[in-house]
């Protein structure tokens, strides 16, 4: 045996026997399970043995490409799939604000314009009264287009003078201000959002689960 874990609390998967006290390694993979003293029996002079009382052992756990944390910040974001109107997406964001300090981000997806009963697209007009102390950035539907408020455009740097970003496009008024709308803007706005905390991203791991 190259390896045993004696002396702990371990969790096998195994319906039928989820629990035992040691485990025994022989060639990089899991030869048996049991009590430490039938694990212990099964030493050799060459084994490496760790004792680990009040320790817990489980098996691996392996994320091919799930993107686990991300998904669960994904979920907290305010969801504007399948509202019919701006005035509906106003709500949703109303709502979100009231649960913000000043200062912090809102953050949305999904909207679709095709299916508003409003048949245009938003403007940051539709989203400066309702959060004036907050930046918002919501993300249509396909995922390149983003919906912003004065408060966003100001500390992504998207005024009249910003020249468009190559491949992206600032949506602008006849005279040249910027109206809310951005065209592959997404990442560019993103790098001025904060970056999750680490207790926002355990909570947007165990929300994903």
């Amino acid at each position: 045996m190259d390896i045993a874990i004696l002396n702990s609390r371990i969790y096998t998967g195994d319906p039928y026997r989820p629990w035992a006290e040691a485990l025994a390694i022989r060639d990089g993979k899991v030869a048996e399970v049991g009590t430490t003293a039938a694990i212990a029996a099964l030493c050799t002079p060459g084994t490496t043995a760790f004792e680990l009382p009040k320790r817990l052992v489980t098996p691996g756990i392996v994320d091919a490409h799930l993107h686990f944390v991300s998904f669960g910040l994904y979920l907290e974001r305010v969801d504007l799939r399948d509202l019919t109107s701006i005035a509906a997406c106003r709500e949703r964001v109303r709502a979100a604000v009231a649960k913000k300090k000043p200062g912090e981000w809102i953050v949305g997806r999904g909207w679709n314009e095709h299916i508003w009963s409003d048949r245009r697209e938003p403007v940051a007009q539709d989203l400066n009264d309702i959060a004036p102390d907050h930046p918002v950035m919501l993300v249509r539907c396909c995922g390149h287009t983003v919906w912003l408020n004065e408060a966003a455009m100001k500390l992504a740097g998207i005024a009249k003078e910003t020249a468009d970003a190559p491949g992206a496009r600032i949506e602008r008024d006849a005279g040249g201000r910027p109206i809310g709308l951005c065209r592959e803007y997404r990442k560019i706005v993103e790098k001025v959002i904060p970056p999750p905390t680490l207790e926002e991203r355990k909570a947007a791991a165990l929300r994903a689960q």
